[in-house]
């Protein structure tokens, strides 16, 4: 099972707005699930928890390689 260890990887969420990530929903630069895998993710971060990928999946009814693009090419 592929675990993001949300202390290393999701730090650079934190810098970032729910603002900014609206602004990147309304220009389409983000889909609506790709908006609210950042969301969950966040609250991992803030909770200083760690999710594995498949989790995710499952949460988003996504495929895990889906997931793992999308968190790659996201943080």
């Amino acid at each position: 099972m592929d675990v993001v260890d949300l202390n290393q990887k999701v730090f650079k969420l934190k810098i970032r707005s729910k603002k900014i990530m609206q602004r990147f929903v309304e220009e389409e630069q983000l889909t609506t699930i790709e908006y609210y895998l950042l969301e969950e993710l966040w609250k991992f971060s803030r909770e200083d928890k760690t999710i594995s990928m498949s989790e995710l999946a499952q949460h988003f009814q996504v495929s895990l390689p889906a997931v793992m693009h999308k968190v790659d090419h996201l943080l």
